[in-house]
């Protein structure tokens, strides 16, 4: 679906200081389509509003930028939606399947949502869409659970990201984010061994990086890596029966 919207409101710290009109554009029929938008400058938050009651709002989360529609990111000052890559789309469908069958076998009151968001207490701003995020019956129960967004630990038994070419999103700043809300367990699945060498080490190699809270007392993340056909220790699933490999060749 195309949209046309009259203009587009930037703000920085919360702060206008740009306002766009489309109709600027109109003479060269540019479309804003499916929220594509002229962006010039570097923004934090984005604000796009259409005719009657057509609106996006997106916050700036690490190099990508989320609303409660989708993920966006900006490619040469034009905000596009994300789309992840398509071997990542392979793991993450692949990660799911085994997850929630292993969840049904124990029985587990587990459920992967679609579009819900991950909204740090570290950074306001900050709103994760990670590539996979498995819930339990907590989440239901939300502040903001009508609107697609969990903010406390206990909702989220584990929380997966796929690496791609913004590594240090994953191993940083996301990591810093789920430690201090306290999820318990978070997974980075480096499956082209991108990450720094302080992380996966060298010569670099896929690798599946568990993080984990030993108990809700636990403030810092305890780690174990998994190579070739080490079997995952999950804590959340531990009689999974996966080895890292496995997931590695997702979709080969």
């Amino acid at each position: 679906m195309n949209l046309y919207f009259k203009y587009i409101k930037v703000e920085k710290q919360g702060e206008a200081f740009s306002s766009i009109l489309v109709s600027q554009y109109e003479k060269t029929n540019m479309v804003i389509s499916p929220y594509s938008i002229l962006v010039t400058q570097p923004i934090d938050k984005l604000v796009i509003e259409g005719n009657g009651s057509s609106s996006i709002t997106a916050i700036k989360a690490g190099d990508d930028y989320f609303s409660e529609s989708g993920r966006y990111e900006l490619h040469d000052g034009v905000f596009l939606e994300k789309q992840p890559d398509g071997k990542e789309e392979e793991i993450g469908g692949f990660l799911a399947k085994k997850l929630m069958v292993e969840s049904d076998r124990l029985n587990l009151p587990y459920f992967i949502p679609h579009r819900v968001l991950v909204h740090s207490s570290r950074r306001a701003t900050a709103f994760h869409h990670p590539d996979v995020l498995i819930l339990n019956e907590n989440a239901k129960r939300e502040p903001r659970w009508n609107c697609s967004v969990v903010t406390n630990y206990f909702s989220i038994s584990l929380v997966i990201e796929i690496v791609s070419t913004n590594w240090r999103d994953d191993y940083y700043s996301k990591r810093q984010d789920y430690e201090e809300m306290g999820i318990a367990e978070y997974w980075i699945v480096d499956y082209l061994g991108l990450g720094g060498k302080s992380f996966i080490g060298s010569p670099k190699q896929p690798t599946l990086s568990v993080f984990h809270l030993a108990d809700e007392k636990e403030e810092e993340y305890e780690m174990k890596q998994f190579r070739g056909d080490d079997r995952i220790d999950s804590p959340t699933f531990p009689e999974l029966s996966l080895t890292a490999q496995q997931v590695f060749n997702a979709g080969a």
